[in-house]
């Protein structure tokens, strides 16, 4: 039901927001915190600069008004790459990571992946609504 309530565009506006506030948290937030989240700050900058390449990407689309389902889609596989990339880098710094870096990471992953969902299944229901 939500789902055809959502446009492309505001799924794009959802996305860049979202992405500028994980760019800024990653980049900014959690580094000055290190000791309580565990994750190192190099891991840190990495991880930021893929949300940083998705908030250009969302606001290249939504200045064009280029909001086609292979634009969603591709926005879509991005954001479940970048999940994968996150799961791979903590995994990889698990002895350091604290309880704290793992419910962020885990938020995050679990808000892109309802994100993803929507990415990819909106396009479907606006070409049956039409």
């Amino acid at each position: 039901m939500i789902n055809a309530t959502i446009s492309a565009k505001t799924l794009l506006k959802i996305d860049a927001f979202g992405a500028a506030i994980s760019c800024f948290s990653l980049a900014y937030i959690l580094v000055h915190y290190e000791n309580v989240f565990g994750i190192p700050s190099e891991v840190l900058y990495q991880l930021a600069i893929v949300p940083a390449l998705i908030l250009l990407y969302d606001l290249y689309y939504l200045a064009h008004n280029a909001t086609k389902s292979i634009h969603l889609r591709l926005l879509a596989s991005i954001n479940l790459v970048y999940c994968i990339y996150s799961l791979f880098l903590i995994s990889y710094h698990y002895h350091f990571i604290t309880i704290w870096g793992y419910l962020y990471v885990g938020g995050e992953i679990s808000i892109i992946l309802l994100l993803v969902y929507f990415e990819w299944t909106i396009p479907d229901k606006q070409k049956k609504s039409i």
